[in-house]
């Protein structure tokens, strides 16, 4: 199941509350995850594109500076580029 599908699965069993808890969640399904440097943070945007254009947007997501990836190789590849 990719990340997004996960997502999309949880709003529909288990209602978003504010609280949530994506860190615990995704990391029982062991999506592989990857602290976005401090670079990054001054280009937000453009770290967003990079992912949608490399992996689709539904294979990753994000939890404010920790980004996930369904699979370890994408997240590898992020990490070289933006950790």
């Amino acid at each position: 199941m990719n990340i997004r599908e996960y997502i999309e699965y949880i709003k529909t069993t288990d209602p978003i509350k504010l609280d949530y808890n994506w860190i615990e969640a995704f990391d029982k399904m062991n999506y592989s995850k990857v602290l976005l440097g401090t670079q990054g943070h001054y280009l937000w945007p453009e770290v967003h594109q990079w992912c949608k254009e490399q992996f689709g947007e539904e294979h990753y997501a994000w939890t404010g500076s920790i980004f996930w990836f369904d699979n370890t190789e994408n997240a590898l590849q992020f990490a070289l580029k933006w950790a």
